[in-house]
């Protein structure tokens, strides 16, 4: 008959106490045998003609133990806590600086993976954490308009509709709004070309934000009155001296007068969601803010970036579904409207949301390469601990606790964490400034990025978790080593046992994994990268310079005279020596100003059709196409003789036009109206291929081009095709222009290149730092299996000496030591290849032109891994292949 199972609980619970007895016993055995040792030598000495207390200390000294002994004396139960804390710092200051390199090597490697993560924490918290400089802005949020079926989620608001938001909604405790512009500062020593911003009366108390001097506007600035305008604190400071009687004085913009009526203080600014609303993708902050001079009544057209302020305790879904109710009634008033809608978002997810998928791809990256850290130290510092094993089962012996022994090894593994926090402080501080050197136009707050109080405490908080990281494992083991066995050891037997050999390949396998996982993500990348790049843009960009020209509204009203300046500009810069060719346009690729959308007309199709519509507009000189080397598919381009201002209005379109809207048809002869910008028919006389025009990596949309000889723009850019240096075409273009108009400012000057590299830099700068943090996880998983391998040879010296002397070859020798950092390492790449491909998903919104599962970039990652697994055991084994069996076996 069986006993209860509750009896066979109690039988192991009093053979677990019985096993613990004998352990203590046999500790204090040997603790009093130690003693005796001791003692013996001590006798030995005095007879030699020491002083007593000198013969003692030389006893301690030979044994090894007068460290340990020192230390166990200090284990008193009376000691204050706080002071058994401090004890434990000064004796872990002084290991560390016994063992020099052991601290180095432990310190820079943390210092790495810190630094690393607290610059990239730094960047997250400038972007995403910080607030925005605005009063209360939790409740600020933007307002645009939306037209599903025409394929916007989110649109610039029509002035009209914007007006009507504000009057009839009961969500929003402020609603206004700006519309991005060019404006040219005349008067001044040096004409300027100022970005700008037409805005709502109440622009500013939307936004929360006091002026520094004088005020903002009021319902008197509207037209028709007096013209004013507000300065940036930076204009105020380059153009006017910083002259506080600034207030009240005129300035004029664009051939008008303005007063000037307030000074913003610094660091104000608007971060446009120019990702968003396809703003422009250059320097976009405004310098200067006047009123909207006309009255907001057009619904056509939209241009307006809509901001409002929640009243207290309104939720988003609240004040979307108010805004959607007035849309309603708008949408029944005005049947022109009823394809568009509304969206309410916040302003900070606005602006911040396009970068927040990269950042957290860069903080993913910089947590694995501070987890491979992790790993190294933590191997480092299990070998440094089977090294003082016998200082731990002396201090046992001698009464310490295990606590107190797990206790002080996790104080030395915060101080390296410490020091290694320190120095990746500084290494953080360095990154930083490279980081910011990218001047990224896609990363928005990059003037806002710091080493703050909120970084460093990250950095301090990362650094405490990170040695206890490290430091768990050594202080585990060593708080369970055997008294007995280790204290019987001799000063050359220090090996590890089983267990212990098996915690460090696991580490072994964990850095290999996680490096196989980044390198894995670097690949993809740097493929999507390589692709992009190979990306044609539909023109050729070499030797073309690029200039932007606004022209003032006064003197240039007339369509003629617009039409004759730049029929002017670029005639007399065609005639320079050195230059190829010479073309302007409005809606240059990769260019700074709005990319604007119009509605498109075919005739004889139904209304329903033409509803769905929708194509980019770009006004473009005669020989834009022939300069831009953009390949004609059917047709002809424009003529100056046949496409003048009396002659058939005409367009081009592009063959992304043609195959959403005449697929199957003969597009020459057809006709197409644009509006709101004509009711006039317009002919089509040719196709061109498709160009990139705001990214490599986007589609590309419908497009239509009418001749500036039939529409002449009130801004444009000059497209010069030359093989002179820049200096030289920049002093002839500031030449050739002020002969024409002195007052006309020449801004953003940039080579056709150096824009289409400005729009790939987001994506480059991801690339770069994964590339380079895969880099480094790859150095230190190398460094690690090469440890383990080294360390592993070094216990084992006895046992190669031994096979060697029973006949093993050189060679099979190692191959074993081989097999010891080839086999981790190889279970670490297969953890890795299947953590790499549930993670790549993540990352498919970075790649372009890769598949997250890419077969040859995860075969080539393999293939590296290995062979750098392969060259780091190789090291290693080779001096073990080399070990001399006689002196392998004296040694011991």
């Amino acid at each position: 008959m069986n006993e209860p199972e509750s009896m066979n609980w109690l039988r192991t619970i009093l053979l677990r106490f019985r096993a613990l007895f004998h352990k203590r016993k046999l500790d204090a055995e040997m603790a009093e045998e130690m003693r005796a040792h001791v003692e013996m030598q001590t006798q030995e000495n005095l007879e030699a003609g020491m002083a007593p207390e000198e013969a003692h200390h030389a006893a301690l000294r030979q044994f090894g133990w007068a460290e340990s002994i020192k230390e166990t004396c200090r284990d008193q139960r009376g000691i204050p806590w706080l002071e058994q804390v401090l004890q434990d710092v000064r004796y872990g200051l002084r290991m560390l600086r016994k063992s020099p390199g052991f601290t180095t090597v432990a310190v820079l490697t943390l210092a790495l993976g810190i630094g690393a993560n607290t610059a990239i924490f730094s960047l997250i918290n400038g972007l995403l954490l910080r607030p925005l400089p605005y009063r209360e802005p939790e409740r600020l949020v933007t307002v645009c308009e939306s037209n599903l079926r025409r394929g916007y989620q989110q649109i610039l608001v029509a002035p009209a509709n914007l007006r009507d938001w504000r009057e009839r909604n009961s969500v929003f405790e402020e609603l206004g709004g700006q519309m991005y512009s060019s404006l040219s500062l005349t008067g001044v020593e040096k004409p300027q070309q100022l970005n700008a911003a037409y805005t709502t009366v109440n622009y500013f108390s939307v936004l929360g934000v006091p002026p520094l001097l004088g005020r903002t506007f009021a319902a008197e600035d509207l037209p028709p009155g007096p013209a004013v305008a507000v300065l940036s604190y930076g204009l105020w400071q380059r153009s006017f001296g910083a002259d506080r009687a600034i207030i009240g004085k005129p300035i004029t913009l664009s051939g008008k007068l303005h007063t000037v009526v307030g000074v913003m203080p610094p660091g104000f600014r608007v971060y446009p969601p120019a990702a968003v609303f396809g703003l422009p993708t250059g320097k976009v902050q405004a310098e200067l803010w006047t009123p909207y001079p006309s009255l907001m009544n057009d619904r056509t057209n939209r241009y307006f970036l809509g901001f409002a302020r929640l009243k207290p305790g309104v939720t988003l879904d609240q004040a979307r579904a108010d805004l959607g109710g007035i849309v309603d009634r708008i949408k029944r008033e005005y049947p022109t409207q009823k394809d568009w809608g509304s969206s309410v978002q916040p302003l900070k997810e606005q602006i911040v949301g396009s970068a927040r998928a990269a950042l957290q791809l860069l903080l993913g990256a910089v947590g694995f390469v501070l987890l491979i850290a992790c790993a190294n130290v933590a191997n480092l510092s299990l070998a440094r601990a089977a090294g003082r094993r016998k200082e731990f089962a002396i201090r046992f012996a001698l009464g310490a606790l295990r606590f107190r022994l797990a206790r002080q090894l996790l104080v030395e593994s915060l101080l390296l964490a410490l020091l290694g926090g320190a120095v990746g402080a500084l290494l953080a501080y360095a990154g930083l400034k490279g980081f910011l050197a990218f001047q990224l136009a896609g990363f928005p707050r990059l003037d806002e990025i710091r080493l703050d109080g909120p970084v460093l405490g990250f950095t301090l908080l990362i650094s405490v978790l990170t040695g206890v990281i490290f430091g768990l494992a050594p202080a585990f083991q060593a708080s369970r080593q055997d008294l007995n066995d280790s204290l019987k050891e001799s000063d050359y037997a220090t090996g590890e046992g089983q267990g212990r050999r098996q915690v460090r390949y696991l580490l072994v396998v964990a850095e290999v994994a996680l490096a196989m996982i980044l390198l894995a993500g670097a690949g993809l990348l740097i493929n999507s990268f390589v692709r992009l790049a190979h990306v044609s843009p539909g023109f050729e960009p070499e030797h073309l310079l690029l200039f932007d020209v606004v022209l003032p509204g006064r003197e240039y009203r007339e369509d003629t005279k617009r039409m004759s300046l730049v029929s002017q500009v670029r005639h007399q810069l065609q005639a320079q020596p050195g230059v190829k060719s010479v073309c302007t346009a409005y809606g240059l690729p990769f260019g700074t100003m709005l990319n604007s959308l119009i509605g498109v007309t075919v005739e004889g199709r139904l209304a329903t059709e033409q509803e769905r519509l929708s194509a980019g507009w770009r006004v473009v000189s005669p020989n834009y196409f022939e300069t831009m080397q953009v390949p004609l598919l059917v047709g002809r381009t424009f003529s100056e003789k046949l496409d003048t201002a009396n002659s058939t209005p005409v367009v081009i379109v592009n063959e992304a036009f043609f195959r959403k809207n005449l697929a199957g048809e003969d597009p020459l002869g057809k006709r197409i109206r644009l509006f709101p910008l004509s009711t006039n028919w317009h002919e089509i006389v040719g196709v061109i291929k498709d160009i990139k025009l705001t990214g490599l990596d986007r589609p590309a949309q419908g497009e239509v081009y009418q001749p500036d000889s039939q529409r002449g723009p009130w801004m444009f850019t000059i497209a010069i095709r030359s093989s002179l240096l820049p200096r030289e075409i920049e002093s002839m273009v500031r030449r050739e222009v002020a002969a024409l108009d002195k007052d006309l400012p020449l801004f953003n000057l940039r080579s056709m290149d150096e824009a289409i590299t400005t729009s790939m830099a987001p994506r480059r700068f991801v690339m770069m730092l994964v590339g380079l943090f895969a880099g480094l996880a790859l150095m230190l998983t190398a460094v690690g299996i090469y440890g383990v391998v080294a360390y592993t040879v070094s216990q084992r010296t006895r046992e190669i000496g031994i096979r060697m002397a029973l006949g093993a070859s050189r060679n099979g020798v190692l191959r074993l030591m081989l097999r010891q950092g080839i086999i981790g390492a190889l279970v670490g790449v297969l953890l890795g290849l299947a953590g790499s491909l549930a993670l790549a998903r993540l990352i498919v919104s970075q790649l372009f032109g890769v598949t997250p599962a890419d077969p040859l970039t995860f075969l080539l990652v393999v293939v590296l891994l290995m062979l750098v697994a392969a060259a780091a055991s190789y090291l290693p084994a080779r001096r073990a292949a080399k070990v001399d069996p006689v002196v392998a076996l004296r040694t011991e």
